[in-house]
């Protein structure tokens, strides 16, 4: 969960198999599984959704994104997070540190 006004952080009541999450870049997220759960992020599918109330911009259509990015080398062994904000196509996207999201492991 990105914390706009300082480092990310995951809110422990509503986190599972996760035991870290750092900001290596703008927008971009690196969330560390917890290796008891035996996750393996190549063989798992990854749903990240916006989480609109902890969001530091204003919500209306299509404002913010956020979206899993396992093809990634900057997040070894982790699942990569890119969020960004208003994603649409006639808009200059760019990374936002202030969407909040979730991530579900099913």
């Amino acid at each position: 969960m990105p914390n706009p006004n300082g480092s990310p952080s995951l809110i422990a009541a509503r986190t599972k198999n996760f035991t870290s999450v750092a900001r290596i870049g703008l927008g971009t997220y690196c969330l560390t599984p917890d290796p008891a759960a035996g996750i393996d992020r190549d063989k798992v599918a990854v749903l990240v959704g916006l989480e609109a109330q902890l969001s530091q911009l204003p919500i209306s259509n299509d404002v913010l994104q956020a979206y899993a990015y396992q093809d990634n080398t900057d997040c070894p062994g982790g699942i990569e997070v890119v969020t960004v904000a208003d994603p649409k196509p006639s808009a200059v996207t760019a990374g936002s540190n202030a969407v909040a999201f979730v991530v579900v492991i099913p």
